[in-house]
């Protein structure tokens, strides 16, 4: 018995082993022939490629930083509350394209273009995160207001009606 356990543990210690030295690389993707992003990576072969396109992502952030990143003029902000949330109080400047099955007509309909980055934020992060995520596979640059628009007045910041 203690000889099947010691095998047992000799086995697991050498498999994680090999796992742990498995190359990583920028795209996390098998490679294979002539991607740019597998190319920058040190661990790919000069020639590699990715068999599927690095995952883009959103920034998530503070209030602090979502506030000042706002502030700039090349950002659309995008509240994806219902429209009685957004009549009760939203952040100025704010467009309301509300999260819900019809997201993708809503935002159509909303006039907001892929060249610009795309300040979303919800009541309390949840559905803005979704929203986000969609937002960036429909090719939009998104940052994300962690604590929604609670955390926004916790913070003592503005809100319009």
């Amino acid at each position: 018995m203690m000889k099947k356990l010691l095998t047992f543990a000799v086995a697991v210690v050498l498999c994680l082993g090999a796992f742990a030295q498995q190359p990583q690389h920028k795209c996390n993707h098998n490679c294979s022939k002539g991607h740019a992003a597998c190319q920058q990576s040190s661990n790919c072969a000069k020639d590699a490629k990715c068999d599927k396109a690095p995952e883009r992502t959103f920034e998530i952030l503070s209030v602090e930083e979502f506030a000042q990143r706002i502030a700039s003029k090349k950002v659309v902000i995008m509240d994806v509350r219902l429209e009685n949330e957004f009549s009760q109080g939203h952040i100025k400047g704010a467009r309301n394209v509300v999260w819900n099955n019809n997201f993708e007509a809503n935002l159509k309909a909303s006039g907001i273009k892929t060249n610009k980055t795309v300040a979303v934020y919800c009541r309390s992060g949840r559905r803005s995160k979704l929203a986000a995520e969609a937002l960036v596979k429909l090719g939009y640059k998104v940052i994300e207001l962690d604590t929604g628009i609670l955390g926004w007045q916790q913070a003592g910041k503005e809100v319009v009606k």
